[in-house]
């Protein structure tokens, strides 16, 4: 009977300390949990800044792209436009009224045409004159104001059976053939111009030589600069690429291959 009373002792001391285990253990989950609970919310808090940096860089990625993108469309498009109807205005001779009242006539035109483009760069509405028109009308319609306005003569080829591209494809190959000629009435000063299309199968090549001043490609001349790289960022938006050829005093040629997918 002696040893009773031992037992029990050892059997509460047993059941105190396996008790003390558990709560220990315990407790080292709950700090365990809470460590980890504190470390997500700090990950978490991290995520939170990490996003909206990520969202302001983003923010300011797409302004900036707007911003280019209405840079080129003024360069391209509506700057050859002004810069028609300044040349109209420069060669009037009052003397020959039927003269004067053509190009004073065109130069209005080119004007207004201005006003409406920047309208619909406003309304990001650029591409409604090739949804109207389709690209080669439009190439008409602009290969006509040059002739009537540039002092050199444009040989005008197209080969191939036409098709109608992808509307966004069409814009840019108009972009950039406006962007060309824009550069040869600025600084070619040339007398004749050849501008091809070439329709192959799956394949269009833009062909436009002049047979100007030409210049160094090398030479880094910021006056040209702006108009080619447009050109280049252009022809790779559109799945292509530009080559370009230039000699001092013996002219220059742009050509542009762009594969398609006929519509």
């Amino acid at each position: 009977m002696p040893q009773a009373p031992y037992d029990i002792i050892i059997f509460i001391i047993i059941v105190a300390l396996l008790l003390l285990a558990m709560l220990t253990f315990i407790i080292r989950i709950v700090l365990l949990y809470q460590k980890r609970q504190h470390f997500f919310q700090q990950e978490l808090l991290r995520a939170g800044v990490d996003f909206e940096h990520n969202l302001m860089h983003v923010k300011l990625e797409v302004q900036e792209k707007a911003l280019h993108h209405i840079a080129c469309e003024i360069h391209d498009n509506i700057n050859l436009s002004l810069t028609l109807a300044k040349l109209h205005l420069n060669t009037l001779n009052i003397d020959n009224k039927e003269e004067a009242s053509t190009k004073t006539k065109t130069s209005i035109e080119l004007l207004t045409k201005s006003i409406s483009e920047l309208n619909n760069l406003s309304r990001g509405m650029n591409s409604d004159v090739i949804d109207n028109y389709g690209l080669l009308k439009v190439l008409e319609i602009e290969l006509e104001q040059i002739r009537q306005a540039a002092k050199f003569k444009i040989n005008y080829i197209t080969d191939g059976e036409p098709v109608f591209l992808d509307k966004k494809q069409e814009l840019l190959i108009f972009r950039m053939i406006q962007e060309g000629f824009n550069n040869i009435i600025k600084h070619a000063k040339a007398t004749e111009v050849e501008f091809k299309l070439h329709f192959f199968s799956k394949l269009l090549i833009v062909v436009l030589n002049d047979n100007g001043v030409g210049f160094n490609p090398d030479f880094n001349n910021t006056t040209n600069e702006s108009g080619l790289l447009n050109m280049q960022t252009r022809a790779k938006m559109a799945g292509g690429e530009m080559h370009l050829s230039s000699y001092t005093g013996d002219g220059t040629s742009l050509i542009f291959i762009i594969p398609y997918k006929a519509k």
